[in-house]
């Protein structure tokens, strides 16, 4: 009589884990999102020279500061 295999705990811990999904990443720049939010919160599609204090306030408003690298 041919008895099945008793597998380990670590080979059961092996099966288990080599199979998961992972979730989806955002793979946006933090400042594609910041011009898109901009853009979503105004009728502007544009940022120019007559808007762009417009732009500065808005990201003064949300907490946004340029730092110097």
């Amino acid at each position: 009589m041919i008895t099945s295999k008793k597998r380990s705990l670590n080979e059961l811990r092996q099966t288990k884990d080599s199979y998961y999904v992972t979730q989806t990443a955002n793979n946006k720049l933090a400042s594609d999102q910041i011009i898109e939010s901009y853009f979503n919160s105004t009728n502007n599609k544009e940022i120019n020279a007559g808007n762009y204090h417009q732009f500065l306030s808005f990201l003064k408003e949300r907490g946004y500061h340029f730092t110097k690298k």
